[in-house]
């Protein structure tokens, strides 16, 4: 009765740390399509079980998924991180989860390089257990990444920022990714004109 409670604050804990409950009771929270906490409360379960990670994954909370990922005692099958990863290139709210996931596979690394931001690539490169040839690999990406941020913002301001920005807006590709990639490479400018832009507000505010 408390994990079915309508106010999330009596439900979430019992359905994070109750022993009493059973894998059949949280496929049935599961499947309910009850409120994001809930399913947050149940991805951060210790242990949970390669089936409910799986369900939980199955529903594509973001939020929930999250949790799933960087919770170190979800089991989850490679199949499943292999989706997670397919799914994440569009959501950057799984970027960082994903990397501080202990059992990722070579190939799964190599793919995750592939989309994330250059400070996320740098942050894979310094896990341990890396071999040479992976470590290599990382680097190389991001030393392709920071590269990619110079064409894309420069480091001039004034005029130049400006034009920047609106040959981005002008070719569609004024986005996040785009603001996050001057913000990675420390272009100040850059990102203030962008969120302005974005935003529709003066650059002053």
């Amino acid at each position: 009765a408390l994990a079915g409670d309508a106010e999330i604050m009596v439900a979430a804990p019992i359905l994070e740390f109750s022993p009493l409950l059973s894998e059949t009771d949280l496929m049935e929270v599961i499947a309910s399509g009850r409120v994001d906490e809930a399913l947050v409360a149940v991805a951060r379960r210790r242990p949970l079980s390669a089936k409910l990670s799986d369900a939980v994954f199955a529903t594509l909370d973001i939020p929930a998924v999250a949790a799933l990922l960087v919770n170190p005692d979800a089991k989850i099958r490679e199949k499943t991180l292999d989706k997670i990863i397919a799914q994440a290139e569009t959501i950057d709210a799984w970027h960082r989860p994903l990397i501080l996931r202990a059992e990722i596979s070579s190939r799964a690394m190599r793919r995750i390089a592939s989309f994330v931001g250059a400070g996320l690539i740098a942050e894979l490169a310094k896990r341990r257990g890396l071999t040479d040839a992976m470590r290599a690999h990382l680097n190389r990406a991001l030393r392709a990444r920071l590269e990619a941020v110079e064409v894309i913002a420069p480091q001039s301001v004034d005029s130049d920022n400006v034009d920047v920005v609106e040959q981005a807006r002008a070719s569609g590709h004024l986005d996040d990714g785009f603001v996050e990639r001057a913000a990675e490479a420390g272009h100040r400018e850059t990102v203030v004109l962008a969120l302005a832009a974005l935003a529709k507000v003066p650059a002053t505010t």
